[in-house]
């Protein structure tokens, strides 16, 4: 047997009108409570800038050369090129694998082992990563390209030693370099 609930009507026109009023209230205009609003949003957005204007993440690109682990910042890559034909100049310095043809164009590869010091060379395969520079746009030979990787700036650590090509350290132990730094005349030529 169905028996109704009873509905206490007084206690429902109660509670109507004490939203009615919390409503009224709410959207009514009171100088102390727009400036208490203008306050907590001012005091929500004013966080201390950062003065080196740096982003949260950092996107690399991973990649193989030497027996080690390296990236570079997607921001200074622009294309790779997977197994080019790089041919030797004559007379060229022992750091400059050759020259290749992209897109029309003739770059220099540079042998990105020879660069930091490592008595090996990159083999023929691998690939070629083309960076800009202040020079233009120019090629890092590597052995292997492993991926793109994303890293918390707070988790990147500087060199454990002056090498000016080293930017960070991430906590993989992938040594992220820049290639402006690792390109200088006076260190290539």
């Amino acid at each position: 047997m169905n028996q109704r609930a009873k509905i206490d009507w007084e206690q429902a026109h109660r509670r109507l009108e004490e939203s009615r009023r919390a409503l009224e209230e709410t959207l009514a205009h009171d100088p102390a409570r727009v400036q208490a609003a203008y306050r907590e949003r001012a005091r929500r957005l004013a966080r201390p800038a950062d003065p080196l204007g740096h982003v949260p993440i950092v996107r690399i690109l991973v990649f193989r050369a030497a027996g080690g682990r390296y990236g570079v910042e997607l921001a200074a890559l622009s294309e790779i090129v997977s197994k080019p034909r790089v041919a030797r100049v004559p007379g060229a310095p022992a750091q400059l694998a050759g020259v290749f043809q992209v897109r029309g164009e003739i770059r220099p590869a540079w042998d990105f082992a020879r660069l930091i010091g490592s008595a090996g060379a990159a083999g023929d395969g691998g690939a070629v990563l083309l960076v800009a520079s202040a020079a233009g746009e120019i090629g890092l030979r590597v052995d292997e390209v492993e991926g793109i990787m994303e890293i918390r700036r707070a988790d990147l650590a500087p060199p454990l030693e002056d090498r000016p090509h080293v930017k960070w350290i991430t906590p993989e132990l992938i040594v992220v370099v820049d290639p402006e730094k690792l390109l200088k005349k006076e260190d290539i030529g």
